[in-house]
């Protein structure tokens, strides 16, 4: 089918008979290759006012309708809202600057001067007030210049002013109407040089701020001073690498300042000089890494400036080339970190210079000009490197460049003429002799060109000789010795001319004889010395002509073995410098080495962009080139590893012709195309050897952007480490993108989020990771990209991802699940045992009821005896016990310790005290409150003792309102204290509990181990003299039995 198409094509194209035509091009020093984006790619409007970069690498452009972000594959536009006081309030943005504390400013016409906080994607606004002299002089604001030590200036139609740095305020330097020459109020542009001096261009004059004086210095045009400034508008303000100050101007072209005269140097555009600038309003100034000035001019494009040799060469829009200007009215420059020129025009929108774009030299026709090639459909190369490049074309005929001048000359076939070119479609070449050029062609025949005269000489078939062309189709063309050729032709075999005699030999293909040719259509020819020569064909596979025996040797596609050609339909063959073959197929690359059976086959598995190889030429360091039917692939056969570059690299197009690529005596590389002619060094191919950055740029739920202030992105999510989400809103979406603009098509990503995928997983140029259904857990999202060329950053960028659980997944929800789980355990086993209890009772029931009568009177007889016990208990409790006070009565304390002596057998040497304790005034508590209340205080009493003493100690009520307390193996010390703390809880706890003080004596005897012959009662004796000697000391104290009064520690 594909074959069919082609031969279609071929004999459909029309020959026209022009003559030699001459014209100028070039693929020596090629004009730029922009790429336009506007209103139709996206941008807000197609006046650009400002550009920059920020520090996260985004690219802001401030246009006359809207503020835009761009990150290379979308524009986020910012207009004012009014239903949003935080949004943009002026849809035209004049200029933009970003501060040391990353916060973004941008100055706009009539709203004043705006901040942006990326975090919170708010504005905040700074306008004039009449009322506050320190506000901002004016709301049109024109230029924002950051200085060396971090200020923000800014220039309006009121002024210049210096931020602050904190508030509102800012400090506005005015005109002095007493000045001479006073500072204009209209301020264009700020800029520093290198001592730190500010300068500022304004609409009427240039001014200086000295960094020392903090003086103004105004320069003005002067008709009588040759080294005054050549116009009073300065727009651009530019120090270059050498130290150079350079301003640029309305009407008064590109300026030099020299510092030790003070004196101005001015490039003008000069009619007569096509080396000088173009114009002479200069908006804009940039100097790039080659040391060249970029000047964006007015009416004259842009120019490329050489400030050693003041030449200028100018890019200007062409209507018919979609790669020039925009517009050649070019407001602003600006590189970016990738290495990008961007190009603001004023009513053309962005022009985008990409170094990736410049790689490959292109010539091709340019519609409605006629300086250039007749067509761009490319479909032969040639050249001796004499300086002359031949170029044969598809319906277009023969085109010679001269390198030297660029000029080129057309020729054409012309019926009437039969010295003219055989046919308008070339597919070969072959020079033999400096004044000879052998040219194939698709169905005139072959041409042979006196390149002095000018003139060609055709061989065609003849119908009525049998020995002529076979066909005037003809595809390739190898020297065959004896001044003859090899022909492949369109359907007709190989061919054998001579052109002294005409004579042709034709090889066929002939079913009945496996030694002929395997199919009549050749695409590719190589000789293989005087053994034999290669042969590819359309559909027969690759066959070898044997010389010495003259029979065809067949090379086929055997699906069953993966060591065979890799298809049969061959487009081309070479062969490397090792002396290896190379074949390039429908279906992918093969390299067949004799000394190794069969071919070793390169598919789009091993980095190939596309199946179709059309042509192979190898450079210097042995890598191959491919041209493809997807780009122009490198494949350095020592390590496998593939290059790919595309029309994004500055490739004709994607896409390649058969036939037309060619390696010159220098090195220098050709491939054709669709699109035109690439010429290329392949040693002096760039590489972009940055890493991109990365930057998130949207969260999405369920397919739904999160907006930024909501609960799951509370600020910019490039400021967050951490998004946590619902176990319900487990369905998301990460976006992001690699911060090179060289080529943002070309750049590849990877993704992993730890925790749920085990690899990296290619996303190749997709820039969403989506996830679906994640468990409850905490997860990290890491994507690292590589730039156009491949190369990849070594550290990702990385945010973490919560899930959180459902309420029944939480450790508390666990935690009372177990709790109830064991509840539920325990729960069975009190059933169970309350089952089993059941049963046994039904079981004893029996026994019960036959044993009733003998239970019924033991019962009986039990409850009798409880009873008794009950009385006898409660009569000796009473016995035991004071009634009202619940503590031993005094029989029972001498009965304890009579026991506790009987106990000990040497009582007599135990050390014990005796304590005894007497309620002040108790008479009088039961006369003024009544016996009731007395008796309350004598049970609070009580009570507090019992608390107060150890479990071995003894207490007792001794009479009346008199208690005992027996205390073993106490000191003297021991038992004051505990008599003390006795008595003062007594005063503290009667007061609170009965409204009124009740206070207690207390007189203490001890009995020390070495008095052995003391009795009970004499202990106790003693205590009752102390306490008697507490009630005559006042009461509410506490008396040890032999202290002197001076002893007592507290009364």
């Amino acid at each position: 089918m594909k074959f069919r198409l082609v031969l279609l094509i071929l004999f459909c194209l029309a020959v026209l008979p022009v003559h030699p035509v001459h014209a100028s091009a070039s693929l020596e020093a090629p004009p730029p290759r922009f790429q336009r984006l506007s209103v139709d790619e996206g941008l807000s409007n197609a006046a650009v006012m400002c550009i920059l970069q920020d520090r996260d690498g985004f690219l802001w452009f401030c246009t006359q309708n809207g503020l835009n972000l761009y990150d290379g594959y979308r524009f986020t536009i910012f207009r004012p809202d009014p239903a949003n006081p935080y949004s943009l309030q002026s849809s035209i943005v004049l200029a933009g600057v970003e501060t040391p504390d990353g916060a973004l400013w941008f100055g706009t016409d009539g709203a004043g001067l705006a901040r942006y906080d990326k975090a919170t994607q708010r504005f905040t606004h700074y306008r004039h007030d009449p009322a506050d002299p320190r506000s901002l002089p004016n709301n049109s604001v024109w230029s924002l210049f950051v200085d060396s030590q971090g200020a923000l200036w800014v220039g309006s139609r009121g002024g210049l002013s210096r931020w602050d740095g904190e508030g509102r305020d800012f400090t506005t330097y005015l005109p002095n109407p007493n000045d001479a020459r006073p500072l204009s109020k209209w301020v264009l542009r700020i800029g520093e040089d290198s001592t730190g001096s500010l300068w500022v261009g304004t609409r009427y004059g240039l001014n200086r701020l000295d960094s020392q004086t903090q003086i103004f210095s105004v320069f003005l045009p002067d008709p009588k001073n040759p080294g005054a400034i050549s116009s009073e508008q300065v727009w651009a303000i530019y120090q270059d690498s050498r130290g150079t100050l350079w301003f640029g101007t309305r009407f008064g072209g590109l300026v030099r300042f020299d510092p030790v005269t003070e004196s101005f140097t001015a490039y003008r555009h000069d009619p007569a000089n096509p080396a000088s600038i173009s114009d002479d309003t200069v908006w804009d100034i940039l100097e790039t890494p080659d040391g060249m000035l970029w000047l964006g001019t007015e009416k004259g494009g842009v120019n490329r400036f050489d400030p050693l040799t003041g030449r200028a060469e100018a890019f200007r829009t062409s209507p018919n080339n979609p790669e020039s200007l925009s517009s050649d009215d070019i407001y602003r420059l600006f590189q970016d970190r990738s290495g990008v020129l961007w190009a603001g025009s004023r009513n053309g929108g962005l022009n985008k210079l990409s170094p990736v774009r410049q790689r490959f030299r292109l010539l091709k026709a340019q519609p409605g000009e006629e300086n250039g090639l007749s067509t761009s459909n490319i479909s032969a190369v040639w050249t001796r490197g004499d300086g002359v490049l031949w170029i044969g074309t598809q319906g277009g005929g023969l085109n010679k460049l001269n390198r030297r001048t660029g000029e080129i000359t057309v020729y054409r076939a012309d019926p009437a003429n039969p010295n003219s070119l055989g046919g308008d479609t070339i597919t070969a070449f072959y020079q033999d002799r400096a004044d000879t050029l052998w040219i194939v062609t698709s169905g005139g025949g072959l041409s042979r060109m006196d390149i002095p005269s000018e003139t060609f000489t055709t061989y065609r078939r003849n119908p009525d000789d049998p020995a002529s062309l076979p066909s005037n189709f003809l595809t390739s063309i190898v020297p065959a010795g004896q001044g003859r050729f090899w022909l492949g032709t369109l359907g007709f075999g190989l061919v054998l001319f001579d052109p002294f005699t005409g004579k042709a030999q034709t090889y066929r293909h002939q079913a009945a004889k496996p030694a002929s040719l395997m199919d009549d259509t050749i695409n590719a020819l190589l000789a293989d010395g005087d053994r034999g020569l290669w042969i590819g064909t359309h559909r027969g596979g690759l066959d070898y002509l044997d010389f010495r025996s003259g029979e065809f040797h067949h090379a086929l596609h055997n699906p069953a073995n993966p060591r065979s050609l890799s298809d049969n339909t061959v487009f081309s063959l070479y062969r490397d410098r090792q002396g290896t073959l190379w074949v390039g197929t429908l279906s992918g690359l093969n390299r067949y080495d004799p000394a190794l059976p069969g071919f070793r086959a390169y598919h789009l598995a091993d980095g190939l962009p596309n199946e179709t190889v059309y042509g192979i030429r190898e450079d210097e360091t042995g890598c191959l080139w491919l041209s493809t039917a997807r780009g122009l692939a490198r494949l350095d056969p020592s390590s496998g590893e593939v290059l790919t570059y595309t029309l994004e690299d500055g490739l004709q197009s994607n896409q390649f012709n058969i036939y037309s690529d060619f390696r010159a005596p220098d090195g220098e590389l050709f491939f054709g195309g669709p699109g035109g002619l690439n010429a290329f060094y392949p040693a002096q191919l760039s590489r972009n050897e940055a890493p991109p950055s990365i930057v998130f740029t949207g969260f999405s739920l369920f397919n739904q952007p999160a907006p930024v202030g909501s609960e799951v992105l509370p600020q910019d999510i490039n400021t967050l480490s951490e998004i946590s989400l619902p176990y319900d809103q487990n369905v998301f979406s990460i976006e992001f993108a690699a911060l090179d603009y060289q080529s943002p098509a070309q750049n590849r990503y990877q993704y992993k989020l730890e925790g749920f995928d085990r690899d990296w997983l290619p996303a190749g140029a997709h820039r969403t990771a989506t996830y679906t259904n994640l468990n409850p857990g905490t997860y990290t999202f890491l994507v690292r990209a590589s730039n156009n060329d491949g190369v990849w950053n070594e550290k990702p960028r990385a945010i973490h991802i919560t899930i959180r659980p459902p309420w029944w997944q939480t450790r508390v929800f666990y935690g009372l699940t177990l709790m109830g789980l064991i509840g539920l355990v325990l729960g069975i086993i009190r059933w169970r045992t309350a089952e089993m209890r059941r049963r046994t009772r039904e079981l004893e029931r029996a026994v019960c009821e036959r044993t009733h009568e003998l239970s019924e009177a033991n019962r009986k007889l039990e409850g009798e005896i409880d009873e008794r016990i009950a009385v006898q208990r409660e009569l000796e409790r009473l016995v035991r016990t004071d009634p009202l006070t619940g503590v031993f009565n005094r029989g029972h304390f001498f009965a304890s310790l009579d026991e506790e002596f009987a106990r000990e057998q040497a009582w007599e040497r135990r050390r014990y005290a005796v304590i005894l304790l007497d309620v002040d005034h108790f008479k009088r508590v039961n006369d003024q409150y009544g016996h009731l209340v007395g008796d309350q205080a004598l049970i609070t009493i009580a009570d507090i003792l019992r608390k107060n003493v150890r479990m071995r100690d003894i207490v007792a009520r001794y009479g009346g309102e008199e208690f005992v307390i027996y205390m073993p193996e106490t000191s003297v010390g021991e038992a004051r204290a505990v008599a003390e703390r006795i008595r003062r809880v007594i005063e503290e706890q009667t007061r609170v509990l009965h409204g009124f003080p009740v206070t207690a004596s207390m007189g203490i005897a001890v009995k020390s181990s070495e008095e052995e012959g003391t009795r009970f009662d004499e202990v106790l004796q003693r205590a009752d003299t102390a306490l008697y000697t507490a009630k005559h000391r006042g009461r509410n104290c506490v008396v040890v039995y032999g202290e002197a009064e001076g002893e007592r520690e507290q009364n």
